[in-house]
């Protein structure tokens, strides 16, 4: 799997690092000087049970301008229109279920936010057996691009969603 945004790359080497061949790293492995070089683009989503399951602790202030608003301390659920629910909270899903990073691009229209476009790294982190956060990272499409293909396209997968 090729991802194109050299920001993005960076960012699920370091969560490789950390993971070092076990299913999952714990999100506590993460300090938060190993997100200095993704400062604003970070995400933090906490999978909680009941019918409300995405829990934004962190938006970045990158990603707030990008959503077009400060998602911080509230479900994703509540955040977005219904009609899109289903198409853009899928790949959350989709990480939790296959406990592999997901990427995504999301057409940005639905938000009203800066960008029209989103490049997306889903990355999840738990016990080693379930998923309890996301950390995402998201960039508007384009933004400082460069073709990076890591490990021959097994571990990553991809999907044209949020």
């Amino acid at each position: 799997m090729d991802i194109e945004n050299a920001q993005l790359a960076g960012l699920l080497a370091l969560w490789e690092t950390v993971r070092d061949g076990r299913p999952l790293p714990a999100r506590r492995e993460f300090r938060a000087e190993d997100f200095q070089p993704w400062f604003g683009h970070i995400g933090i989503i906490e999978l909680h049970d009941g019918p409300k399951r995405l829990y934004v602790r962190l938006a970045g202030t990158a990603i707030n301008r990008y959503d077009g608003r400060d998602f911080t301390g509230r479900y994703l659920e509540d955040c977005l229109p219904p009609e899109v629910h289903a198409t853009m909270l899928a790949p959350y899903e989709r990480c939790r279920t296959e406990r592999a990073p997901v990427a995504c691009t999301m057409d940005a229209r639905a938000l009203k936010g800066a960008a029209r476009r989103l490049d997306r790294l889903l990355l999840p982190c738990g016990d080693g057996e379930r998923v309890d956060s996301v950390i995402v990272g998201m960039y508007a499409a384009g933004h400082q691009r460069s073709r990076v293909s890591l490990y021959g396209g097994d571990s990553l997968a991809s999907a044209a969603l949020y």
